[in-house]
């Protein structure tokens, strides 16, 4: 085969594999993509719930150190899953990988707490009805969920079912922070059914169809 052939082969190969390339902007540093959205998300949630009005007993609960605590713990999850979930929107997270084990901790340190206490205290299966909360849950988890959706997705991923499970721990929390802070039920059965379950659920929903969200 002459030299010019070969040539030829090359160049058409090339444009083979070209011809579907399309321009693209480097995407920001991490850091810059998702401090914005936890601004916004954390004061999307604090508005909504000064909006509906907090808790009757919110003085006397801002005073218990369990409760406190239990917000912090939430709200750190939420913060770090955040981070992790805009980092995993690099194939290789610029390899700080260890940044996934943050989130799983507190994710556990928060399940741990909630079980130590029902424990405790007991479990009551709640009465399953559509109710205030359920409508609170949906008010929290929407418009957080769909803006780091469309953040999330800017990226390419190499592991869609830890980024959806990062998504929902992220907006979960920030759903069940404001669920705490609304309602005065301090029944676990009521906590764990009516505020945690429904954004566990949609973290099921999620890892499931998160490859086909999260597909190059």
């Amino acid at each position: 085969m002459s030299e010019e052939k070969v040539q030829q082969d090359t160049d058409t190969l090339i444009d083979s594999l070209c011809s579907e390339l399309k321009p693209c902007c480097k995407l920001p540093h991490p850091f810059w993509r998702v401090v914005p959205w936890v601004l916004f998300a954390f004061f999307y949630v604090i508005g909504a719930v000064y909006l509906q009005g907090f808790r009757p007993d919110i003085g006397s609960q801002m005073k218990n150190v369990d409760f406190v605590f239990e917000l912090l713990l939430v709200a750190a999850m939420s913060i770090s899953a955040a981070f992790c979930a805009v980092w995993l929107c690099i194939p290789d997270m610029r390899g700080q990988t260890w940044m996934v084990s943050i989130p799983f901790t507190l994710f556990f340190a928060v399940l741990l707490l909630l079980g130590l206490r029902a424990g405790l205290q007991g479990f009551v299966m709640p009465q399953i009805e559509w109710c205030f909360c359920y409508k609170s849950s949906i008010l929290y988890g929407l418009i957080p969920a769909f803006t780091i959706f469309i953040i999330s997705t800017k990226g390419k991923t190499t592991h869609p079912d830890l980024l959806a499970f990062m998504v929902s721990l992220a907006v979960g929390g920030l759903g069940y922070l404001g669920l705490r802070l609304v309602c005065a039920s301090e029944a676990m059965g009521h906590i764990l059914v009516i505020h945690a379950l429904p954004y566990l659920l949609f973290g099921l929903l999620a890892a499931l169809i998160a490859k086909r969200i999260y597909r190059w």
